[in-house]
């Protein structure tokens, strides 16, 4: 026998268990399991386990808990809408996510202020966006970034 077949068993079961390793490691830092990357008609999409998606022509169908949904928004014209309603200025990342069964857009942004008109304040604001009928869910913010939108303009 020229060669055994150990160390290759042996490696195959050190990366194996390197691998598992790291994806528990992630999970208990995260508390739950990374978003699924997901890319159709060009857009990327991070999704969150708990849904299952596919494209049928230019619409994403989303399988949720409380059954499937037909997305008609994409995240372009999500972000766009956000923009031109001055609900967030910059957007950091977006999710496809479901609350209470129902798909959403989780969108962490940053939002200008003017603080008193003249003071730039830029504050992160979690705004849940619906794909379905491209209306703003909730917004989470900060009981600082509050008080700052009573006071700028």
């Amino acid at each position: 026998m020229k060669g055994s077949t150990a160390p290759k068993v042996f490696l195959t079961f050190a990366i194996v268990f390197i691998l598992f390793a790291a994806v528990t490691a992630l999970i208990s830092i995260l508390g739950k399991p990374p978003p699924a990357l997901l890319s159709i008609n060009k857009i990327d999409y991070a999704v969150s386990p708990t849904i299952k998606v596919f494209a049928e022509g230019e619409h994403l169908i989303a399988s949720t808990s409380a059954g499937t949904r037909v997305l008609t928004v994409s995240t372009d014209k999500a972000v766009n809408e956000l923009i031109k309603n001055q609900a967030a200025s910059k957007v950091n990342a977006i999710m496809l996510v479901e609350i209470d069964g129902i798909p959403a857009y989780e969108i962490s942004a940053l939002k200008s202020h003017r603080l008193v008109g003249i003071i730039p304040i830029t504050l992160p604001i979690k705004i849940n966006f619906s794909p379905e009928t491209g209306e703003i869910l909730r917004r989470d913010q900060s009981r600082l970034a509050n008080i700052i939108d009573l006071i700028s303009f």
